[in-house]
C-alpha cells in the first residue's frame, strides 16, 4: 500500500552490476552443470541451509526458483533477491484506467478482480516493465512508496495515474543516471570541504599562516572566487562578520562601495552566516580584486594565473560562517566571488547564479561528510502573492535618495513580474502617529499594472522637495501622508501593517492585505534611528491601539520591536543609514538596520549607495521575495549547484530570464520566465545533492 514516511534524507541502493545467470530446477547452475560460480570461481552448489551471497535466501531454494545462489542480486536490479521473493503483493489491474489507487494488498489471484496479484521478480530487473529498474523505483525496498520524494511502485507501470509511465515522467532525475554531479574539494590543514559546480574548474590550493583555501576561475562567466577557512577573531557571528568585511573591503581598495549588507541565515550545519554585496568601480579584473583577498585570508601571495573578467565595474559577493561547533569549530569560513556588473546583472547570463552558488554556503562543508540525495515532487496549487508596503523619508534632505528609488521602480516591476510574483506596492509617508487610510484614500500599486512603473516612481519622490519622478516630471504625486512625523519609517510600518491587518474584514481591497500573502516593508530614511524610538516607541507617545515598547532603548525593547516583524512573518529590506558599530552594542541611532537586519532582512547603505547599487540590491530583494512567496520549498538544504527541475516531463534550464533559481534565505525553486512555469495542477520533480549528517 502506498504510505507516507518522514524524509530524512535517500541514499539510492547500490546495484551489483552482474550477468544475467541462474540456476536449473535440477539444483545446476545453468539447468545442467554445478550450481554457480562464486567470486574465487569455486563451484557453490545447491545444498539447503546454505546462503552462499547473504541474500537471505538458501542456495537449495535459489536453485529450485532459477537463481543463482552466487549473487546477491541475479537480476542486477539493485534489489536483493531475498527482497525482491518477499517484497509485498498487491492487485494490478488488468486495464491501467481501473487500478485502484492505493493499491489492494493481496497474496493470490483470485483476490483481484479484474487483475492480478503481483509482486517483484527476482529474475527480472523491472517487474512492472516501466523502463526503471526495482531497485530504483522503491530505494528503500520496504513497499512504503513515498511519491513525494520521488518513489514510485516497482510493481505498477504508472505509480500516480497520470498517464504517463514511471520511466517517462519527470522522476529520471532522482535516479543515479539522472543526478548532477559535484566536485568536492578538501582544504588543506583545515577541517572543511567544498562541493562546487564543475564549471568552476580545477581549483589552486592555497594555504599560509592567516587560513588555508582553495581559489577558483569560471572564465565562461567572467567570475573569479575562493572559499576560505581561517581561526576566529571576532567574539560572536556578527563581530566575526564586520572584521572580515574589513579586510574584504580593505583588499579591495579604491571604489569599493556596500550594495546591500548584514543578511543573515543559518547553513546546512546549523552555524550562523552573514552575507553582504559590494561594488567596486575601478579598471581591473575580477581576478586581480579576488586576488588581492588570497594574502590577508590566507598569508601567502596569490597563485598565478590568467586574467579573468577585465573591466571597470565588479560585483563582489560574501558571505561569513563563524563555526560554533563541530570539528571545525573556533574556524570561520570565508566566501567570495568577484563577476564583472555587466555579467553579474544580466538575467541571459549565469553569472550571478554562479555567484550564488558558492557564496551561499550549500556547497561547504565539515571534512568527512559524504554526498546524499534529495528528491521533492510537487503538485502546482497555489500562486506567488507578495504586499508591500514602502515607507518613505519625505525630509528635505531626502530628494536624490527618493530618486534613485524612482530610477528603479521600473527594474523592479520588471524583476518581481519576471519572478511570477503577484504583487501589489503601497507607498506611505514615514510618520508616526495614526494613519487615515480612508482619507484622502490609500491606493495600492498593481504588479499587473502597465503603469505600475510610472506610478511607484511617482508616489516614491516628494514634489515639495522640487524632485517629480523623473518618468513624468509634472506630477503631483507625493507618498500617501502619514502624520506625526516624516523620518519614522520603522513606526510607519508597524503602524501601517496593523491597521492594514486589522482591517480584514474589509470588502476595499486597498484597506487590508489580500489573504495569503507574504507582507514586505521596505523603510527609507537617511536619519538616526533615535526619531524612530523617541517619536513613536516613547511610552508616553503610545497610541492607543498598540503595545509600547518602553521608554529606554536598550536589548530588551530592540528585540521587542523586530520581535513585531517576527509574529507577523514580515519580510523587512531598507535603504538606511548603516554604521560600523554592532547592533549588539545598543546604539539607538541604529534602531532602522538593526530591525531590520535582527528580523533576517538586509539594508542598503544610504550614505554610499548611488544608482548603480541601488539597482544591484533591487535584484537581490525580488530573489528573496519570490522565494519567500514559492511554494516550492525544499525538504533539506540543497548543494544548490546540483539541483535539477523538471516540470511537465521537461527539464527546466537553471537561468533568471527564463526557468528557475533557488532562495537559500527560504530553501525554494523561483520560476522565471513563463516556458516553464508550473500551471495548476502539474507536477514538478526537483532533484538535489545534499551533506549527509547536515540537519539544516
Amino acid at each position: 500500500m502506498f504510505m507516507k514516511r518522514s524524509w530524512i534524507g535517500l541514499v539510492f541502493v547500490a546495484g551489483i552490476a552482474v550477468a544475467a545467470g541462474g540456476c536449473g530446477p535440477d539444483g545446476s547452475g545453468t539447468g545442467t552443470g554445478d550450481g554457480g560460480t562464486g567470486a574465487d570461481g569455486s563451484s557453490v552448489g545447491c545444498a539447503a541451509g546454505v546462503d552462499t551471497d547473504g541474500d537471505g535466501i538458501d542456495n537449495a531454494t535459489e536453485c529450485m526458483l532459477g537463481l543463482d545462489p552466487a549473487k546477491f542480486d541475479t537480476d542486477g536490479d539493485g534489489a536483493s533477491d531475498g527482497r525482491e521473493r518477499m517484497y509485498g503483493k498487491i492487485c494490478v489491474a488488468a486495464a491501467g484506467g481501473t487500478q485502484m489507487r492505493p493499491p489492494m494488498a493481496c497474496t493470490m489471484d483470485s483476490e483481484c478482480s479484474g487483475g492480478t496479484c503481483k509482486g517483484l521478480d527476482p529474475l527480472v530487473a523491472d517487474s512492472d516493465g516501466d523502463g526503471v529498474p526495482d531497485g530504483q523505483e522503491d530505494r528503500l525496498l520496504d513497499g512504503m512508496i513515498d511519491t513525494a520524494t520521488g518513489e514510485t511502485d516497482p510493481r505498477l507501470t504508472d505509480t500516480d495515474g497520470d498517464g504517463v509511465t514511471d520511466g517517462m515522467g519527470g522522476l529520471d532525475i532522482c535516479r543515479p543516471s539522472g543526478l548532477a554531479t559535484v566536485t568536492q574539494v578538501s582544504l588543506q590543514g583545515g577541517s572543511t570541504q567544498v562541493g562546487h559546480d564543475p564549471a568552476w574548474g580545477t581549483g589552486t590550493p592555497v594555504m599560509g599562516g592567516n587560513g588555508t583555501g582553495v581559489v577558483l576561475d569560471d572564465a565562461a562567466t567572467n567570475a573569479a572566487g575562493a572559499v576560505y577557512s581561517v581561526l576566529s577573531v571576532g567574539a560572536d557571528s556578527v563581530a566575526e562578520a564586520t572584521r572580515i568585511e574589513g579586510l574584504l573591503t580593505a583588499a579591495l581598495g579604491t571604489g569599493t562601495t556596500a550594495v546591500l549588507v548584514g543578511q543573515v541565515s543559518m547553513t546546512h550545519e546549523m552555524q550562523p552566516a552573514r552575507t553582504s554585496t559590494y561594488r567596486v568601480a575601478r579598471a581591473t579584473s575580477a581576478s586581480a580584486l579576488r586576488d588581492a583577498t588570497v594574502m590577508p585570508f590566507s598569508g601567502v601571495a596569490a597563485p598565478a594565473g590568467a586574467a579573468i573578467g577585465a573591466g571597470s565595474e565588479f560585483i563582489v559577493e560574501l558571505t561569513t560562517v563563524r563555526r560554533a561547533n563541530g570539528p571545525a569549530m573556533g574556524r570561520t569560513d570565508v566566501a567570495i566571488v568577484v563577476s564583472l556588473a555587466a555579467d553579474f546583472n544580466d538575467t541571459a547570463k549565469k553569472t550571478s547564479i554562479r555567484s550564488s552558488d558558492l557564496i551561499n554556503t550549500t556547497g561547504i562543508a565539515e571534512s568527512g561528510k559524504g554526498l546524499g540525495v534529495g528528491c521533492n515532487v510537487f503538485r502546482a496549487t497555489q500562486s506567488a502573492v507578495a504586499d508591500f508596503l514602502w515607507t518613505v523619508d519625505t525630509s528635505g534632505s531626502m530628494g536624490d535618495d527618493q530618486l534613485r528609488l524612482a530610477n528603479a521602480a521600473t527594474r523592479f516591476f520588471t524583476q518581481m513580474q519576471a519572478a511570477g510574483v503577484d504583487f501589489r506596492v503601497a507607498v506611505i509617508q514615514a510618520g508616526s502617529t495614526t494613519l487615515n487610510i480612508d482619507n484622502p484614500g490609500l491606493t495600492f500599486i498593481s504588479g499587473g499594472d502597465a503603469a505600475g512603473p510610472r506610478k511607484l516612481c511617482e508616489q516614491v519622490t516628494s514634489t515639495s522637495l522640487n524632485m517629480p519622478c523623473p518618468q513624468s516630471p509634472g506630477e503631483t504625486f507625493n507618498p500617501y501622508p502619514f502624520s506625526g512625523g516624516q523620518e519614522e519609517p520603522t513606526a510607519a510600518a508597524v503602524l501601517a501593517h496593523d491597521i492594514l491587518k486589522r482591517n480584514a474584514a474589509s470588502p476595499n481591497m486597498d484597506r487590508k492585505f489580500r489573504t495569503g500573502a507574504k507582507v514586505v516593508t521596505f523603510h527609507v530614511t537617511d536619519e538616526p534611528g533615535s526619531n524612530d524610538f523617541t517619536r513613536y516607541f516613547d511610552m508616553t507617545n503610545a497610541p492607543d491601539n498598540m503595545m509600547p515598547w518602553g521608554t529606554v532603548y536598550n536589548a530588551t525593547s530592540l528585540a521587542n520591536i523586530i520581535g513585531y516583524f517576527q509574529r507577523n512573518q514580515i519580510l523587512t529590506f531598507g535603504l538606511v543609514p548603516v554604521n560600523a558599530t554592532a547592533c549588539t552594542a545598543l546604539a539607538v541611532t541604529d534602531l532602522p538596520r538593526c530591525v531590520i537586519e535582527g528580523n533576517g532582512g538586509a539594508v542598503i547603505p544610504i550614505a554610499t549607495a548611488l544608482q548603480a547599487e541601488v539597482d544591484a540590491a533591487v535584484a537581490k530583494i525580488v530573489l528573496a521575495v519570490a522565494g519567500a512567496t514559492s511554494q516550492f520549498m525544499l525538504t533539506r538544504s540543497p548543494i544548490t549547484s546540483t539541483i535539477k527541475v523538471k516540470v511537465r516531463g521537461m527539464e527546466v534550464p537553471r537561468s533568471r530570464m527564463n526557468g528557475f533559481d533557488y532562495d537559500a534565505g527560504s530553501r525554494s525553486i523561483i520560476f522565471f520566465g513563463t516556458t516553464f512555469r508550473p500551471m495548476m495542477g502539474d507536477e514538478v520533480v526537483i532533484s538535489y545533492r545534499v551533506w549527509e549528517g547536515s540537519i539544516g
